[in-house]
């Protein structure tokens, strides 16, 4: 028997076994389905043949060996409270009247109590997001501003999707009567036009928002237009575009967009897009960006390089980290944020990076009180990774000596081999003709020389030929790793030593959430005399900003400020998981930094992420009984990876 012969009655019954998923008697199906036993019995010998379900004197259950999805498709079937939720509000948000409550319980084959239970979790959902569940007797409906519909209908494609934006077109409950690729390649083609640049998550996100506004329409669901009249959007930029969207929009599909809709295309675009850098210099940037985002950026700026020694002073940086912060704050006060599928792997992989830009979303909301939220934060600190790897900021090149004769410019052919190839990898700090020449070998990593080695001489000393071989390259490749790895290792290990302390380590102590934890391990630095009482509301602060939890069971909360007395880590280890925020940790590393230490604690740090994002060495960790198995594992693990 296939799908188009199985009546609406057998596969409610299928979906019944399939949820029960046990034996389940006929008396219990008949109740349900409002028939009589016979009828049930009728039902399910007719589809005897397919052995489909098997009966016992136990009642009925389905056959695990047979394949239901050639029947019917059972994912479009709420199994879990989950879908059930995700179904409920599915049909309420799609619907422009109240829906029977008696209706949706036959739809997903639920008893009034179960149904209840899911709306209850419905309410608590819908509060988040400004949102009531009205209900009228046995009539339900979502009300409230059609706004915060719309960005719960946004979350909803976006979790569906399983944050993955490539997948956003599939959805069918909220993206059904329009052809999105079709409209995100209408937005594309009108942006090229208009010469203005959006990257892809950007442009999909787009037309996320536009054809959610379009199926709104559709359905009667239109914006508010006194939420978009104390704004002169027509005087924008952006507005053309966004006419010229729409009328793309009009002309291929049977719609027309009211004004308040076209005035939120407008606002997308706003902080969505941005225009030619090419066209843009520090000289001109006052022409297209408002004076209060400059001073804003600057200022911040200035607070980085003050904290974290970190000169953010290129200009194509900041031109373009000018235009991000006002597309971003543009967003924020609006409290529609940019998605950031990448924002997990950068906070893990890019952890120093990440906390500078968890400072400078702090920076923001005390001077404009807009919270910024973790996605975004996740693009700050790209921008923030892209003008370090340009200047190089976090690079310690190899200082490097060059001993040779200046025969017929023998010396400065050398150097230009050297720094065509080793240019990111070391320093020319001294071109001598003769050891003697050299007078602070305490400045000097390295020797290159085509003179043969001084055996009293215990820096490394490579001898050269005048062409440079491809024997010599090998060798001061070899020579960058070696001495890489040995400053590695001596930093971190001098860091290990200094800041871990027996004092500050506990084993198997328990509290409700990250607050409570963070209060018992900064009390313990206070009382030690290392930091100021205020380390502690101030490692709070940090936390509520964006969570210090890692993936694979750890934390490394810190505080905001670098006032630390002297650097030191304070460790937690449990047996059990803790509570930490929407994770659960057995290991907590609460961080507190001096000043003069942040150099050479940035490695350590970033190195301590980099071990912990291995599932086996949090393990590992976990099972140290005492602070000396702690800190022999914690040496052990370091070393290795600054050996990798």
């Amino acid at each position: 028997m296939s799908s188009m012969l199985l009546t609406s009655r057998q596969k409610k019954i299928i979906r019944l076994l399939k949820l029960n998923n046990s034996w389940m008697k006929g008396e219990s199906l008949a109740d349900i389905l409002k028939v009589t036993v016979r009828t049930i019995r009728n039902d399910i010998r007719s589809m005897k043949n397919d052995n489909i379900i098997l009966s016992s004197k136990n009642g009925y259950k389905l056959n695990d060996k047979c394949n239901l999805d050639k029947y019917f498709d059972s994912g479009t079937t709420p199994i879990t409270p989950e879908e059930r939720v995700s179904y409920i509000l599915n049909k309420l948000l799609n619907s422009n009247k109240p829906i029977d409550m008696l209706d949706i319980a036959d739809d997903i084959f639920v008893s009034d109590a179960t149904l209840k239970k899911d709306l209850k979790k419905i309410r608590s959902l819908l509060n988040d997001y400004k949102l009531v569940l009205k209900k009228d007797l046995n009539m339900i409906s979502i009300e409230g501003n059609e706004k915060n519909k719309r960005k719960l209908i946004t979350d909803i494609i976006y979790n569906e999707a399983n944050n993955n934006f490539l997948n956003i077109n599939n959805n069918k409950s909220f993206l059904k009567d329009y052809n999105f690729n079709h409209i995100k390649t209408i937005i594309f083609d009108v942006l090229k036009s208009c010469n203005i640049y959006s990257n892809d998550y950007s442009v999909t996100s787009l037309a996320m928002h536009i054809t959610i506004s379009m199926e709104r329409i559709t359905n009667n669901c239109t914006l508010n237009i006194d939420e978009y009249s104390s704004f002169e959007y027509e005087s924008y930029y952006e507005y053309g575009i966004a006419i010229k969207i729409v009328n793309e929009l009009e002309k291929n599909y049977n719609i027309k967009f009211p004004p308040q809709e076209i005035y939120y295309i407008t606002f997308l675009l706003m902080g969505k897009t941005t225009i030619n850098y090419s066209t843009i210099n520090m000289q001109n940037l006052g022409n297209f960006i408002e004076e209060y985002y400059i001073e804003l950026v600057k200022k911040i700026i200035d607070k980085v390089d003050n904290y974290y020694h970190l000169k953010l002073n290129d200009e194509e940086f900041f031109i373009k980290f000018v235009i991000h912060i006002k597309n971003l704050l543009l967003r924020a006060k609006n409290g529609v944020y940019s998605r950031n599928p990448l924002n997990k792997s950068i906070k893990l992989e890019y952890p120093f990076i990440y906390d500078i830009a968890v400072y400078i979303s702090n920076e923001i909301y005390n001077e404009t009180k807009l919270k910024i939220n973790d996605d975004e934060i996740g693009y700050i600190a790209l921008y923030i990774s892209v003008a370090i790897e340009k200047s190089k900021i976090l690079s310690k090149k190899i200082k490097t000596a060059i001993i040779c004769p200046r025969y017929y410019d023998m010396h400065l052919r050398i150097i230009d081999k050297l720094m065509n190839r080793y240019s990111d990898d070391i320093e020319i700090t001294d071109v001598i003709t003769s050891l003697g020449c050299l007078t602070d070998f305490s400045k000097v990593d390295l020797i290159i020389s085509t003179l043969d080695p001084d055996e009293n001489i215990k820096i490394p000393w490579i001898k050269i030929d005048p062409l440079l071989s491809n024997d010599n390259y090998i060798k001061i490749d070899q020579s960058i790793q070696k001495i890489n790895e040995y400053k590695n290792k001596s930093i971190v290990g001098q860091a290990v030593k200094k800041c871990f302390d027996k004092e500050l380590f506990s084993k198997n102590v328990y509290f409700k959430d990250e607050f409570e934890t963070i209060r018992y391990m900064g009390n313990k630095v206070v009382c030690m005399g290392l930091v100021n009482e205020d380390f502690i509301e101030s490692a709070i602060k940090r936390e509520k900003l964006s969570s210090t939890a890692f993936g694979y069971n750890f934390a490394i909360p810190h505080a905001l400020d670098m006032t630390a007395k002297r650097t030191v880590i304070s460790v937690l280890i449990d047996d059990k998981p803790i509570k930490w925020g929407e994770n659960y940790v057995q290991l907590v590393f609460l961080i507190s930094v001096n000043k003069r230490d942040r150099n050479d604690f940035m490695k350590l740090y970033d190195s301590i992420i980099s071990i912990l994002s291995k599932e086996e060495n949090v393990k590992l960790l976990v099972k140290s009984n005492n602070y000396e198995d702690f800190i022999n594992y914690i040496l052990q693990l370091l070393q290795a990876e600054t050996s990798e």
